[in-house]
């Protein structure tokens, strides 16, 4: 049941792909929605990282291992679902400051 990655490019490498593999989304609570800078969010934090497994493992491990990885298969899609909204609602608010500060 593994999706097809997002492909999205490099800062450094015009020419070179990365991906963001669907299933990091509940493994390790990043979004796969790819911002402007071309990075993954952390649903828990709102931290960017470029996509590379490497460093997205690395942030869930680092921060927020703890309170994330001993939950079930179920119960961490649940939560992303929730954190999902709760970043929706973030972006929004942070465009509206944007918008309101112009």
């Amino acid at each position: 049941m593994c999706a097809a990655p997002i492909q999205v490019p490099g800062p450094a490498q015009a020419n070179k792909r990365r991906s963001f593999n669907p299933d990091w989304e509940v493994q390790y609570f990043f979004s796969a929605t790819i911002t402007d800078t071309g990075k993954v969010v952390c649903l828990v934090c709102f931290k960017e990282v470029q996509v590379k497994k490497y460093n997205i493992e690395r942030h869930f491990k680092s921060h927020h291992a703890a309170a994330y990885a001993n939950l079930s298969a179920e119960r961490k899609s649940e939560e992303v679902a929730r954190l999902k909204e709760t970043l929706q609602t973030e972006l929004e608010t942070r465009k509206e400051q944007a918008v309101s500060e112009i």
